[in-house]
């Protein structure tokens, strides 16, 4: 009953304002068409190769010991972490959702990992926020350090409450890889939340619904750095409830409850603030935005990340003959 009031409530909203509610959805598929679709669709692409049976022994030979260890999770869990830490959601949750059908995790081992790199890219933080709306692009490295730390902090952290030893049904033809309606997707997704928050015309609310638009709202403010800072990464670990219904979608035959995914990601928001006001205070935002260590660590990790899908395509390639 609650799920058709709201339907009907929204229905009428945007019946009442169809011009706010049109301007909105229009402004949000701008974004997805410059912005989301041309950094997102290449991981989602390689997605077969970077989550492969060969990609998956490749980062359990690297990175076993150290997830183990620290995490208790197969070394596998570092493929999704890894895509989630550079093209954000929905990818680090759709990497995650491969990864636990090829390896056979349990319920618990899907939700610690989806919960933990469901965040935002590196070009989020840099370019569209640091750079575009913030003017300084170190202040970019700072948000991004701060969700760094709390995606690792939240895979330590989800040990406590994700215990499901339940495994997940693997689908075959599974539509939830297909990289194109992925990406459609999440321009359905984007285009219904700008409508409705184009409709409700009240500009704090984006805080709640989408988060370029709360990013800019909390950039425009008049806080202290560090304030806006924090909220910045409070607001980019929890992502929004679009952010959110697009990594639901994903997981959506897997079992993983929704609620339980935005709390996870409400945590993540205020582990983010925690650890960008502790930058700001002890450590300061001051650092180089380009620097030759940074561009060979990238380099590096490319060529890592590259290993996998050429060893795939070597092996496909010798099966055609």
């Amino acid at each position: 009953m609650g799920k058709l009031l709201l339907g009907v409530g929204l229905t009428l909203l945007l019946m009442c304002r169809p011009e706010d509610a049109a301007n909105g959805a229009r402004e949000a598929l701008c974004q997805w068409y410059y912005v989301v679709a041309p950094s997102l669709y290449p991981f989602m692409a390689l997605m077969p190769l970077l989550t492969c049976p060969e990609a998956n022994r490749c980062y359990d030979a690297a990175l076993g010991g150290v997830m183990r260890r620290l995490f208790g999770l197969p070394g596998s869990a570092a493929s999704p972490m890894i895509v989630g830490m550079l093209a954000g959601s929905p990818a680090g949750c759709a990497a995650s959702r491969a990864v636990a059908m090829e390896e056979g995790y349990t319920r618990g081992q899907l939700e610690r990992v989806a919960m933990a790199c469901c965040g935002m890219s590196p070009a989020f933080f840099i370019s569209a926020v640091g750079a575009g709306m913030l003017g300084d692009v170190a202040l970019g490295h700072v948000l991004l350090r701060s969700q760094v730390m709390a995606q690792l902090s939240m895979l330590a952290l989800t040990g406590v409450f994700c215990r499901d030893e339940e495994g997940i049904r693997r689908v075959e033809n599974d539509a939830g890889g297909n990289p194109v309606l992925t990406i459609m997707n999440v321009a359905g997704t984007m285009a219904l939340f700008g409508a409705i928050a184009g409709a409700l015309r009240l500009p704090w609310l984006c805080l709640a619904l989408e988060i370029t638009a709360g990013s800019r709202w909390l950039c425009a403010a008049n806080m202290e750095v560090r304030w806006r800072m924090a909220a910045l990464s409070a607001l980019a670990g929890y992502g929004g409830l679009c952010v959110c219904a697009q990594n639901i979608s994903v997981l959506r035959d897997c079992g993983v409850k929704p609620v339980k995914l935005v709390l996870a990601r409400c945590l993540a928001g205020a582990l983010a603030a925690g650890f960008s006001l502790m930058q700001t205070e002890f450590i300061g935002s001051g650092i180089p935005s380009i620097n030759a260590r940074t561009v060979s660590i990238s380099c590096i990790l490319a060529v890592f990340l590259a290993v996998p899908a050429v060893l795939r395509l070597r092996k496909q390639s010798f099966n055609m003959f």
